[in-house]
């Protein structure tokens, strides 16, 4: 379910031409909501860490952070800049992620 919304707000965003990193924060805190709403509002029981923790497995950058480190090991030190953008994102998909999920977590303890 977060998979789906996430893909309709990166397509959405594309045609809008809206930056990367934009896309990423809103996408981090609908990430965040769409658990939230299935277990909480609907009453599906299940860990909510758990599945807050899968929603965001879509949006992790390990494969660009994996082949800038392998290509900068092989000589080519262009590849920092892509190692620094993919660290970035990651850094800023748990920054969204967090400001919503503190909001969140205290709500789920009520």
């Amino acid at each position: 379910m977060t998979g789906i919304c996430f893909g309709i707000l990166e397509s959405q965003m594309k045609t809008m031409e809206i930056s990367r990193f934009f896309t990423d924060l809103v996408g981090g805190m609908i990430c965040a909501l769409v658990p939230f709403l299935l277990i909480r509002r609907l009453g599906i029981s299940a860990d909510f860490d758990l599945v807050f923790i899968s929603s965001i497995m879509p949006m992790v950058p390990g494969v660009a952070i994996t082949n800038a480190i392998r290509e900068t090991l092989n000589g080519e030190f262009v590849e920092i800049l892509q190692i620094a953008g993919a660290i970035s994102i990651a850094m800023l998909i748990v920054y969204s992620m967090t400001l919503l999920s503190r909001k969140i977590k205290l709500r789920l303890t009520e």
